[in-house]
């Protein structure tokens, strides 16, 4: 993930290390390398082969379209004292 992000944010790899080392990783101190190893991979292979690779729903596809009513509820509009015309003025 943090390997995409910083492509997102156009890093370069000589910024995305300076990033990394800002952060302390006592933790897990493999951190930056995996890191970086991941972004180089992104930056060899391309976004689409990087994203089929480590995404596990890459096949998934994207719903582009809007969410639609599955039941009209009209007297919930009237009890809450919604109007669908517009008031007089």
């Amino acid at each position: 993930m943090d390997a995409v992000v910083a492509h997102g944010y156009a890093l370069t790899r000589k910024d995305y290390q300076r990033t990394l080392r800002s952060f302390s990783h006592k933790s897990f101190t493999a951190a930056p390398s995996l890191c970086l190893t991941a972004f180089d991979e992104l930056e060899q292979i391309g976004w689409d082969a990087f994203c089929h690779r480590h995404d596990p729903y890459c096949d998934v596809p994207l719903v582009t379209t809007l969410a639609q009513p599955i039941i009209d509820l009209p007297q919930a509009h009237s009890q809450r004292g919604c109007t669908t015309t517009k008031p007089n003025r």
